[in-house]
């Protein structure tokens, strides 16, 4: 089997890193769709969006790269903690992690990790945390597994509007 390499995403990982974010996407849609139902031109937007990360110094994009195709990606940030917090109100957040169906169950998403965790770590940055969907079946299991464990818990409540009342 070829080599998984980790590297630092460059525009030419754009293209794949939308397409992989939107199979996320679908994914999340499907299993949630009230809340994670996708705007008009969110492909545009988020490829916009990921193509400043690359250059912003308190972010990266890192892809895993096999064969020459990029098969997997992560995201992650120096994000604020309430300034109230110690020791320090600064903390590495993932922002999105995806890994291609092919090449699934072959340690390419702990390599990922690993990159990210390397990179808060060179930042001194003393937590990582990740937000991922309850209801996909892969993200609770895949993030224990690398070590991570739940913290808080995000509620959903749909909240009926003007305009939403059924007509009886």
């Amino acid at each position: 089997m070829t080599e998984v390499i980790v590297r630092r995403a460059t525009s030419d990982d754009i293209d794949t890193i939308v397409a992989l974010w939107r199979k996320l996407m679908d994914l999340h849609q499907e299993v949630e769709p009230t809340y994670f139902t996708m705007s008009a031109g969110a492909d545009d937007s988020f490829r916009s969006y990921i193509a400043k990360c690359l250059d912003d110094p308190d972010r990266m994009v890192a892809v895993a790269v096999r064969g020459g195709e990029p098969i997997g990606y992560i995201h992650v940030a120096r994000s604020q903690r309430p300034p109230v917090m110690a020791p320090q109100p600064i903390q590495g957040a993932i922002q999105e992690c995806c890994v291609s169906e092919r090449a699934r169950r072959a340690g390419v998403g702990r390599m990922l990790v690993a990159e990210a965790i390397k990179w808060c770590r060179e930042r001194s940055l003393p937590h990582v945390v990740v937000g991922y969907t309850l209801a996909n079946p892969m993200s609770g299991p895949f993030w224990n597994a690398m070590g991570f464990r739940p913290l808080e818990v995000t509620a959903l409540l749909p909240v009926e509007t003007k305009g939403e009342h059924s007509q009886s």
